[in-house]
């Protein structure tokens, strides 16, 4: 069922991004009701350029758009769909093919959008955590 809705009238434009927040950490965090805390880190890549709506009607199709979208890390192809066949949300796409995928400092993770552009990322490694000291117990 598909629910009728006006908001496409409020985007403003289309953008890439790439959220890298760790997966795997987050579900085990959401397991014990932690809720997403190290494991969303809040880390993401916008860019490079911000496309509005009229500038991709020509691709319009239904809910989305007839455009390709390609991911690479290291120059080799991870994956290759068309926006307009997406059947699930981003945030569903992002959880099923995040488990088995490893990133580490040194990738690049190149992500294409047919009109959107070209965002290239290098994984660098994070600085050293601050350790934290352990909760005081009650008297």
């Amino acid at each position: 069922m598909r629910f009728v809705t006006h908001a496409d009238a409020y985007v403003a434009g289309y953008t890439i991004l790439v959220d890298w927040s760790a997966r795997d950490v987050q579900f085990a965090e959401m397991q014990v009701r932690l809720g997403p805390t190290k494991g969303k880190d809040t880390a993401t890549t916008l860019g490079p350029v911000l496309v509005t709506p009229d500038e991709l009607q020509p691709w319009r199709t239904d809910t989305s758009f007839d455009l390709t979208m390609t991911v690479e890390i290291n120059g080799e192809r991870l994956g290759q769909d068309r926006w307009s066949s997406m059947a699930f949300s981003y945030a569903d796409m992002i959880a099923y093919a995040s488990p088995g995928t490893e990133i580490r400092p040194g990738d690049v993770v190149t992500v294409t959008v047919e009109q959107l552009g070209t965002l290239t990322t290098r994984v660098v490694p994070g600085v050293e955590p601050i350790p934290i000291p352990p909760a005081r117990r009650g008297r």
